[in-house]
């Protein structure tokens, strides 16, 4: 029934209640129809528009069947005579003008015809930004700035188009020699208006800062935030305004509110962030950066650096989490896995670590990247053994070991000592390869002279 009220009202007032259900009802089974997939003949509907000449909905459906034969001259014919019959009709005058600018751009005659028509919407709505829009975009399209500038001083009423809108085709239409003048005399009139936009705001304050005026940029944007305190992005903006002119504590403040109002604010504690960082206060820094990964995510790099800054902190199990959650946003990322298996690894949890030493090798084996295949390193081999001789399959442990320290590079020296000395234990804790686990116990000593558990295992040999 609200469906059916509506396409009456779509249809017009032109005929009798009875006359425009029976058009209803046929222009709705029209319709089902073509949702089923037959188009109704565009006889069929210029029938229909004859019986409701006023109906704009009709209207656009015979253009658009006119258009869909190829017909672009019957459809303009259409849209001139249907806004010629109703000159004091704003919708048909706006269908006629935004017809002709989407189908005869360039074109003089249409150009002088949608011009004709907006000025009639514009007669009967002064105040509707559209038509005054259309009219100096014609203008501008026609290369005429000059009529386009005249028009929007003395015939674009105060409310018609926002301050920023105004503002945008004042910059495009003043000739270079007097932009810098107008633009600044704009600017000071609307700064002392009631300005009641965001877009509006941004737009006046944005040209005081770059006209390098800090004191009216952060005037504006505080009188407007202080009115409109829910308008987080700009208040963020004025934050970073002030701590930029040296107003610290207060710029400091503005950006905690906006935190306090809405933690998923990531701009605003991404500059406090940077600002602690800057000025040596790290300690009130990484708390925001936490919170920031947690709330909105972040690089798999920033996981992993907040991870290490609080391992350095002995914080290890915040440094777990925060590992965790950059595993969340970041599944396929091979160095998170293995810096959580290590950090497992170091709380003593081998079969965690274990286990996440193994995922890290499956999705470094999956990846398209070469780097990643790259960090299945000696490092990483010595370590997965680690866990696996805690779960005691030493034969798979050995096998890694062996790997393991023929990678390690020249300058690896203390880890190829302690791989070498893990793989000795090995043998002589299962009591084979006694000779050659006493010539691994001599390689380590070699490598790192005094190699206290390759040595306390040569004392024991």
């Amino acid at each position: 029934m609200i469906l059916r009220a509506f396409i009456l009202v779509l249809l017009g007032p032109s005929l009798a209640q009875a006359d425009r259900a029976a058009v209803l009802d046929e222009f709705a089974a029209l319709s089902l129809r073509e949702l089923r997939g037959t188009r109704p003949k565009i006889e069929t509907l210029q029938s229909l528009r004859k019986r409701t000449p006023k109906s704009l909905l009709l209207t656009e459906r015979v253009a658009e069947e006119h258009l869909r034969e190829g017909h672009l001259a019957e459809a303009s014919q259409l849209y001139q005579s249907f806004a010629r019959e109703q000159p004091d009709s704003y919708a048909a005058q706006m269908a006629l003008a935004r017809f002709l600018s989407s189908h005869s751009p360039g074109d003089a005659i249409a150009s002088e015809l949608a011009l004709s028509a907006l000025e009639k919407a514009s007669d009967i709505y002064p105040e509707a930004p559209e038509p005054h829009s259309r009219t100096l975009r014609i203008h501008q399209e026609n290369g005429d700035p000059d009529t386009a500038l005249t028009y929007l001083k003395s015939k674009v009423p105060n409310g018609a188009l926002t301050l920023s809108e105004r503002y945008r085709q004042l910059r495009s239409l003043l000739p270079v020699a007097e932009q810098e003048a107008g633009l600044e005399k704009f600017a000071n009139e609307a700064a002392q208006s009631n300005i009641s936009s965001s877009a509006d705001a941004y737009t006046i304050a944005e040209h005081f800062r770059r006209n390098g005026d800090s004191d009216k940029t952060i005037e504006i944007l505080a009188r407007y935030t202080n009115e409109n305190p829910s308008d987080l992005d700009l208040r963020t903006r004025l934050g970073l305004l002030k701590l930029m002119n040296k107003q610290t504590e207060d710029g400091l403040s503005d950006l905690q509110a906006v935190l306090e109002i809405d933690p998923q604010q990531q701009k605003a504690r991404s500059i406090l962030t940077q600002f602690y960082e800057r000025n040596g206060q790290p300690e009130a820094a990484l708390p925001l950066k936490i919170e920031g990964l947690r709330a909105s995510g972040g690089s798999a790099e920033d996981f992993q650096s907040t991870a290490e800054t609080l391992v350095e902190r002995q914080r290890t199990t915040e440094a777990s989490q925060i590992l965790e959650d950059g595993r969340y946003y970041h599944p396929e990322s091979v160095d998170l896995a293995i810096a959580l298996a290590n950090l497992e690894l170091g709380n003593g949890h081998t079969e965690t670590a274990s286990r996440l030493y193994r995922e890290a090798e499956y999705l470094a084996e999956q990846s398209v990247y070469p780097e990643d295949q790259q960090k299945l390193d000696a490092h990483f081999d010595f370590n997965l053994a680690k866990t696996l001789i805690a779960a005691d399959e030493t034969k798979e442990a050995e096998i890694r070991l062996r790997k393991a320290i023929k990678s390690f590079a020249a300058t690896d020296k203390a880890e190829s000592a302690d791989a070498l000395t893990t793989l000795a234990k090995l043998w002589i804790d299962s009591d084979r390869n006694l000779p050659a686990a006493r010539s691994l116990l001599k390689r380590a000593q070699a490598l790192v002279p005094n190699h206290a558990e390759s040595l306390k295992l040569l004392n024991v040999q």
